[in-house]
């Protein structure tokens, strides 16, 4: 499954996108980021990146990933 990285997950891993094994929820998604990235880790960390699937924010760990999902990480929004 490829992943993609925005803003400023992107710039500190200095890569736009990673392919990995498909999880099953947004919650192992998490932890297999932070397990893939381990000196990074805080950036998959729930409040504070942001995991949108098929564009839209989800908000619970509990959303269950198919393989044709777009899943995108971004760090978190301010308004203005």
């Amino acid at each position: 499954m490829k992943i993609l990285l925005f803003a400023r997950i992107r710039d500190q891993l200095g890569i736009d996108s990673v392919d990995i094994d498909k999880p099953s929820t947004v919650a192992e998604l998490r932890l297999l980021m932070q397990r893939q990235f381990p000196d990074h880790s805080a950036l998959f960390e729930d409040g504070f990146s942001l995991v949108a699937v098929n564009q839209e924010i989800e908000t619970t760990g509990a959303r269950r990933l198919r393989e044709s999902d777009e899943v995108a990480f971004l760090p978190p929004m301010t308004g203005g």
